[in-house]
């Protein structure tokens, strides 16, 4: 417990914890140290919580390779008919208080994150192979737009109550695809 900050650190490996603890208290570098991870934050208003995956580690945490492959081919076909994608340099799922769920995808350049926007969007309320169902089974998209070097959608859970960003934590994640 990091009383001063306000904060309780937790998980499942001690060595993780003691390392995310240090970086809180200012004694090692964190996340925030990193300006594209500050300038993707920066984008968001005050989350009631968020998780953020800095640099390419979306990449490889959510990519659609953990998926069997029926539902990688299946991703492909999506992702072509979408328009193709761009690797992402960074990703941030926020929850807010009245259970909006922003989606800051970080590009290497505003072109880029032009160049995604329509395919991204097609994406997140596509068909989710490799999880089952659609993203639109339990997420509207109501807005989509570029800010910069991002991608921003909005989307609304259709059910009150339930894990809206647990239920995205883990791959695979067909719209953070690379």
């Amino acid at each position: 417990m990091l009383a001063d900050q306000h904060l309780i650190v937790t998980s499942d490996e001690e060595s993780y914890a003691k390392v995310a603890a240090e970086a809180a208290l200012g004694d090692r570098p964190s996340l925030a140290d990193e300006s594209a991870t500050r300038d993707l934050v920066g984008k968001l208003a005050e989350p009631a919580a968020a998780m953020v995956w800095s640099r390419d580690f979306a990449c490889s945490d959510l990519a659609m390779s953990q998926a069997d492959q029926d539902a990688q081919d299946e991703a492909n076909a999506l992702v072509a008919r979408a328009g193709g994608v761009s690797p992402l340099s960074g990703l941030v799922m926020a929850l807010h208080p009245d259970r909006r769920l922003t989606v800051a995808e970080q590009f290497e350049s505003a072109g880029q994150a032009k160049e995604n926007l329509r395919a991204r969007a097609r994406l997140a309320v596509g068909d989710a192979p490799g999880r089952g169902g659609s993203f639109s089974d339990d997420l509207t998209l109501t807005t989509s737009r570029t800010n910069g070097s991002a991608v921003l959608l909005e989307l609304k859970p259709k059910e009150r109550t339930g894990f809206v960003l647990s239920a995205l934590d883990n791959g695979p994640v067909l719209f953070a695809t690379c």
